[in-house]
């Protein structure tokens, strides 16, 4: 009994602490598919999530198909980007005789982008 409840205690503390899915929603949501088309398990790729990356981020059976004819019909048609970032702000509301309210500058930013660049090669940065 003792070692059952150190279980659930230990299941529910790491619980509490996730993992960033590390996926590219974009995707998910160019193709309309759910995450779970081609992840089994955020971050693990199922099989179609692996012939996915392998196929240079183009949906399986489509590695011949014709990229757009300009730079911006291929960003907005086939490119997936995505960015994040995490900022903060500081408040002296209440300790000084004049309110202020600084906004920093993001303490972290990141962009993801991700897709082919022509039929045989592909792209993804971080």
């Amino acid at each position: 009994m003792a070692a059952v409840r150190v279980l659930v205690g230990l299941s529910l503390l790491l619980a509490g602490f996730p993992r960033d899915a590390r996926a590219l929603p974009a995707f998910a949501r160019r193709f309309n598919l759910a995450c779970g088309a081609c992840h089994s398990a955020v971050p693990r790729l199922n099989a179609f999530g692996e012939v996915f990356h392998e196929n240079g981020f183009k949906p399986p059976g489509t590695m011949k198909a014709p990229l757009p004819a300009t730079w911006q019909e291929a960003i907005t048609g086939t490119m997936a980007v995505w960015a994040r970032g995490e900022s903060f702000e500081r408040s002296d509301f209440g300790t000084s005789p004049t309110p202020r309210t600084a906004f920093s500058v993001p303490e972290h930013a990141s962009v993801y982008i991700a897709g082919p660049l022509t039929p045989s090669t592909s792209v993804f940065l971080e």
